[in-house]
This record gives C-alpha cells, sequence and structure tokens, in this order.
C-alpha cells in the first residue's frame, strides 16, 4: 500500500536477490495496480450486495416497470465478475509468491566449480 507521503507515479527500485544472480526490477506500479484492483473487487461485492436496490431505483428513475428475471441475470453477471476478480487476485498472489520463493534460493551448485578446480590443477602443476 502506498501512503500519502510517497509520490503518486511508480519509481522502479532495484533489489538484488542474492549476490551472483542478476538484479531483479520491482517498481510501486504493481503496488498501484494491485490497491486499483482491491478497489474494483471491493466496488462489484457493493453492487452485488445493494443490485435490489440499485435495479429498482433505475427502473423507477426510468419509468419502467420491475422485471425480476433482469434482475437475477443482473445478480449472477455481478456474482461471475466477483469470481473472476477473486480468482485473479489469486492467482497474482501465488504468482508473487512464486517469483519470490525463486529470488530466496540459494545456490547449491556453481558452474565454474570445474573450471576452478582446473586452473587451481594447472596452478599447481605450474608450480611443481
Amino acid at each position: 500500500m502506498m501512503l500519502s507521503s510517497q509520490p503518486k507515479f511508480a519509481v522502479a527500485t532495484k533489489m538484488a536477490c542474492c549476490r551472483k544472480r542478476n538484479f531483479s526490477q520491482v517498481s510501486d506500479f504493481d503496488d498501484m495496480l494491485l490497491e486499483k484492483d482491491e478497489k474494483q473487487l471491493r466496488a462489484m461485492m457493493l453492487k452485488n450486495r445493494f443490485a435490489n436496490i440499485i435495479f429498482k431505483s433505475e427502473q423507477q428513475l426510468l419509468g419502467k416497470d420491475f422485471d425480476q428475471q433482469l434482475l437475477m441475470k443482473q445478480k449472477v453477471q455481478l456474482r461471475e465478475e466477483i469470481k473472476k476478480a477473486e480468482l485473479k487476485k489469486q492467482r497474482q498472489r501465488e504468482r508473487e509468491a512464486a517469483r519470490i520463493a525463486i529470488e530466496s534460493i540459494k545456490r547449491t551448485v556453481n558452474f565454474d566449480d570445474g573450471l576452478n578446480a582446473e586452473r587451481e590443477l594447472l596452478m599447481l602443476i605450474r608450480a611443481a
């Protein structure tokens, strides 16, 4: 979450994962997108919760008769949108967790080990 003292624009920061790994780009823009998605999800949930009131008031303003089937269709659509949004949010959380897990893995094998061992052997042979 962004605090009010932080700038509204996205500033990219670099973060080192391990000493021999590349730097990965992490930005505040991702945080802003997640915050936006959370707000949209909350709006959809509130819309679903008050769908009856919203639909009836729209019908009264437009001067149309109340249609129960249309209301049910709208509620079903809202529920589907909420479910999709929640699944999207869950996938984003899983991706972020997987990314962090991959970045935190320590190297157990160095591919230069064989090369270094050969160099040391050659140095020992030359020294003798």
